[in-house]
């Protein structure tokens, strides 16, 4: 093995790889993600993907792997559960929006009445606008959504209808499949790979909390060696058929596969391509790809008329996957945990900004983010003048802000500025348990070990909050 070549392979720019030649003459293999895609993205995204695979100038150069194939299978119930299951969540936002129109609707005519414009001005006339005819058409078109919903909802397939896209996946790569280890091949692998996972060698080292085995007649494949699986398999492949150009497209996302650099994803971690290029002196050129930019490059290379919406679509899934795949303690949702606290403070009517959701995920502590947002909630409610609550989002620089407003009473402000140590009351919510309860001071300090300041101030009778987490603490979308 020459050592110089092996290291410009492993540290190869995109720049001087031959993109056109794998595309004529590589192999590609699949991972289960993106089978598993084609139940998560809309019908003409999943078209469009099906369409290249089975391109016939593509189609005899494809291949997965026996794990890929053992996953899908074990996988697709729950993945299609998932996507019926969206339905409900869905219906639930549109109906919150309704009711929340009805309750604004409401306030407004209250306010409204209070002015006593009837009475006090001679131009302005709310109640020729403000009638129930356009209140009801304002809201058709969210009932019109609803009712969208559950058509589509009976139409779509569930878990003990038929599959339409298992026989498409076993059509497509009939013939294509690897073979399984052996029970000894299996046990060889299991006993290097904790201490493979105990160095974080890649691949497949944060997956170590996953539980459970696969179980093919007396062949155990345990599932948090599954990628570690898979890659075995490919350097086996590549190995047997003298492969030279040897791509894998994959929809995990996760740093135990992926070279990143500034957010964005470069190609296989140098760990790999060392293992891949030591293993097999003849490969050529490995690169990974994900399924967006696999489908923007097929589109090209292959000549295939793949729409644009296609692409962002998949590249919205790997953007979600991306989210999905991080280590639940140290990648909080903001919008999760302010819409989960909430509902323990029903008495409040709280007003969240849409564009809350759109706000990175925060690599913090979960438990102290819900604990922070459970404590601001409750002062809410205790010192609220109107149990009205305002959130709202706001970026400079350096931060990405969220600001809590709401109207107190007289006396509030001397209350808030004491360092109150209250009994603390256990709150649990999915993914969290978090404690109230220690005062806006505490709040301060427990927040403070990531970096995330608070401000806090009265006027006219209205307390704002806010809450300022460092982009640098953001992750990459």
């Amino acid at each position: 093995m020459n050592t110089f070549n092996n290291l410009l392979k492993i540290h190869q720019d995109s720049e001087e790889i031959d993109f056109d030649v794998i595309w004529k003459e590589g192999t590609f293999v699949f991972d289960s993600n993106v089978l598993l895609d084609l139940y998560r993205l809309p019908e003409s995204a999943s078209a469009d993907l099906i369409k290249v695979l089975n391109s016939k100038n593509f189609n005899p150069r494809v291949w997965i792997g026996f794990q890929v194939i053992l996953e899908f299978l074990n996988n697709r119930h729950s993945t299609i559960g998932d996507q019926k299951g969206r339905f409900n969540e869905v219906k639930k936002l549109v109906g919150d929006a309704l009711v929340k129109f009805d309750e604004a609707i409401a306030d407004l005519k209250t306010s409204l009445k209070k002015l006593k414009l009837n009475e006090r001005h001679s131009v302005i006339e709310p109640d020729k606008f403000i009638t129930d005819e356009n209140i009801t058409k304002s809201k058709t078109f969210l009932q019109e959504f609803i009712n969208e919903l559950n058509d589509l909802e009976i139409k779509h397939p569930d878990v003990h209808q038929k599959d339409k896209f298992k026989d498409v996946v076993l059509n497509i790569f009939e013939g294509k499949i690897g073979e399984a280890f052996t029970k000894d091949e299996l046990n060889d692998i299991y006993k290097t790979a904790e201490d493979r996972y105990q160095k974080k060698i890649p691949p497949g080292y944060l997956d170590f909390k996953k539980d459970g085995s696969y179980f093919v007649g007396e062949l155990e494949f345990i599932r948090k060696y599954g990628d570690l699986l898979l890659w075995k398999e490919i350097i086996k492949k590549a190995e047997s058929d003298g492969i030279e150009h040897l791509v894998l497209v994959t929809g995990d996302v996760k740093e135990d596969w992926w070279l990143k650099k500034r957010g964005k994803n470069l190609n296989a971690r140098l760990e790999l391509l060392n293992e891949i290029y030591s293993s097999l002196p003849n490969l050529k050129s490995f690169y990974l790809y994900d399924t967006s930019s696999f489908l923007k490059n097929a589109k090209s290379q292959l000549n295939l008329d793949i729409s644009e919406e296609t692409i962002e679509q998949a590249n919205e899934l790997v953007s979600e996957n991306s989210i999905l795949k991080r280590d639940s303690k140290h990648s909080v949702n903001l919008y999760k945990v302010i819409d989960s606290t909430k509902d323990f403070f029903d008495t409040l009517k709280t007003s969240i900004h849409p564009a809350i959701k759109t706000i990175p995920h925060m690599n913090s502590d979960e438990n102290i983010i819900c604990a922070a947002f459970a404590e601001i909630f409750q002062n809410v409610e205790e010192h609220s003048s109107d149990r009205k609550l305002t959130i709202m989002p706001s970026e400079d620089l350096l931060y990405i802000n969220i600001n809590f407003t709401n109207n107190v009473d007289k006396g509030a402000e001397e209350y808030f500025t004491k360092n109150r140590l209250d009994e603390k009351v256990e709150i649990a919510m999915e993914g969290c348990t978090h404690y109230r309860g220690f005062g806006l001071p505490k709040v301060r300090s427990s927040l403070l070990k990531y970096g995330i300041r608070t401000n806090y101030q009265f006027e006219n009778n209205e307390f704002s909050l806010q809450l300022r987490f460092p982009k640098a603490i953001c992750y990459q979308q």
